[in-house]
């Protein structure tokens, strides 16, 4: 019973760091932009006078900028997350600390 607070608080602490490595490294990871593959042999077509590569073009430049605003808004949570989990870690360093200065454990 004498070490089972404190086994219990350094679990939590290892616990804690463990997830919060993951995911400051999730946060390291994003989604690369998309590319539309070049049209054999070059050139563009066009209808009447309407290049039919440009609707593409203005999607991918669109769909690029949402892309990355998810790559931002990804970073931020996973990162926060990370730094919810690190506290939460010394939180229960502190707590095995003071259990084992207090005689608890």
């Amino acid at each position: 019973m004498e070490v089972t607070l404190p086994l219990i608080w350094l679990i939590f602490t290892a616990l804690f760091i463990l997830v919060g490595r993951y995911f400051w490294r999730v946060s390291k990871r994003s989604v690369p932009p998309f590319e539309v593959s070049k049209r054999p042999g070059g050139g563009s077509i066009k209808v009447l006078g309407s290049d039919l590569d440009k609707p593409l073009a203005d999607f991918v430049t669109k769909f690029n900028e949402h892309i990355e605003k998810q790559n931002a808004e990804s970073r931020k949570v996973n990162r926060a997350a990370a730094y919810g989990l690190y506290l939460a870690a010394a939180t229960s360093l502190f707590s095995l600390i003071i259990g084992l200065i207090r005689g608890q454990g």
